[in-house]
């Protein structure tokens, strides 16, 4: 089965991770990844169960990196339906996000925030939280402080769809 990896907190708040260490990591625990990008985006196939893979990558992760490391997982079928669930109209004022959680939890807590309507949209929807912020104001916007808190960082991680857009074009 092929899988998609996006690891939390890579390339940035000094956790530096190539493409090439990367892969080197992953092939000491016998899992060929295709790196997508800079920014902590992995494709692989494996007959090994969900839940130990993302034991399995975590440990080797950290023990590589010498960092608490974090992923979310998922079949590369579920991160092309989170093309098809995204709600907003794209533009080119706007800059597209999915955070991704463990936790339905988090995601719903998430939803729950304040953010600025006139700059910002959020939607709750299966097990993704949506948000659209205008261009410039990812940090600044209400919803994008509340992102940056300690709180939520051990549990979630974000990506732009545009992002999400090129590691689906590397999985055909």
């Amino acid at each position: 089965m092929k899988f998609v990896a996006l690891l939390r907190g890579v390339n940035v708040n000094g956790i530096k991770i190539t493409n090439q260490a990367l892969k080197v990591s992953m092939a000491e625990i016998d899992l060929g990844v295709i790196p997508v990008l800079q920014t902590g985006n992995m494709i692989f196939d494996s007959t090994l169960p969900m839940d130990q893979l993302k034991i399995m990558i975590e440990n080797q992760l950290s023990k590589s990196f010498h960092y608490e490391a974090f992923i979310i997982l998922m079949t590369a079928e579920a991160l092309k339906k989170v093309l098809q669930l995204y709600p907003f109209t794209l533009s080119d004022e706007m800059q597209p996000y999915v955070i991704f959680s463990n936790d339905t939890s988090i995601l719903n807590e998430l939803s729950h925030h304040e953010f600025d309507s006139t700059i910002e949209q959020l939607k709750l929807s299966d097990d993704y939280l949506f948000w659209t912020v205008k261009k410039r104001l990812t940090l600044d916007s209400p919803f994008g402080k509340c992102l940056g808190k300690a709180k939520y960082k051990p549990f979630m991680t974000s990506r732009n769809l545009r992002t999400i857009e090129k590691i689906i074009q590397k999985l055909d």
